[in-house]
């Protein structure tokens, strides 16, 4: 997120950027020390899942962004530091390299079917969201922004990946999300606490029907960022395919 450094109001502000795995005390910790410093805005490690959303925000591996959530709203409601939570869906370049779709080894997880429609956003968008959030000070005070990229679904992804490397050899194996849920909780309830665990919750925040994976309204008009076209869209695949 090399852009952040070129917005006038970097200077006030604190970008958590900490693993999910590795929060726990850390951030609030972190919140806690930019109040005292006196920091004017703090957007906490987000960048994911709607973590507002009910039945997301049940999901333990969300809890400590959870607290951090509570510890920056108290701050704010007593009249300090302001924050921004700023939600992207998944990364959609890293996920169609390394995520659900690996599209050099012609492989993909396919949830429920693959129709379900899911809002991803690129790591260039996602620092230049990061950088519109900082300018707009006061329309993103103490509020939740959602951007995307797209909105898109795994059958889709799937044939931009046939479209980008050919269309035999694919390995597509179907999921449930229900499954993947039962054995991350099953998983949890007995102390494991590994990633195998954690990605289980993850793919339920982002496919699972009602946790918000698909942001009906997005803030990319008000930060000043536009929707992908299919093309560009593809481009990412075919991109991601080279490298």
């Amino acid at each position: 997120m090399s852009q952040i450094k070129e917005s006038r109001s970097s200077r006030n502000a604190v970008i958590s950027t900490l693993g999910t795995l590795s929060l726990s005390a850390s951030q609030t910790a972190l919140i806690t020390a930019a109040s005292h410093a006196g920091v004017k805005r703090f957007i906490p490690s987000e960048f994911g899942s709607d973590t507002t959303n009910p039945k997301t925000s049940l999901l333990p591996i969300f809890a400590a962004k959870i607290e951090a959530q509570k510890l920056l709203k108290e701050i704010a409601d007593k009249g300090g530091m302001s924050y921004t939570l700023v939600f992207t869906g998944p990364f959609l370049d890293w996920g169609v390299e390394r995520g659900v779709m690996k599209v050099r080894e012609k492989e993909i997880t396919v949830f429920d079917g693959g129709e379900g429609r899911f809002s991803a956003t690129t790591l260039e968008t996602v620092g230049r969201a990061v950088c519109r959030v900082l300018e707009r000070e006061k329309e993103t005070e103490n509020s939740v922004v959602r951007v995307q990229d797209t909105g898109i679904t795994l059958r889709r992804l799937l044939e931009m990946g046939k479209r980008a490397v050919g269309e035999d050899g694919w390995t597509v194996q179907e999921a449930t999300v229900e499954d993947v849920l039962e054995r991350a909780w099953e998983g949890w309830r007995g102390g494991k606490r590994e990633l195998g665990t954690m990605l289980g919750f993850i793919l339920a925040a982002v496919w699972g029907v009602g946790y918000g994976g698909y942001f009906e309204k997005t803030d990319n008009e008000m930060l000043g960022l536009k929707d992908m076209t299919d093309e560009e869209v593809q481009g990412v695949v075919e991109r991601a395919a080279r490298e």
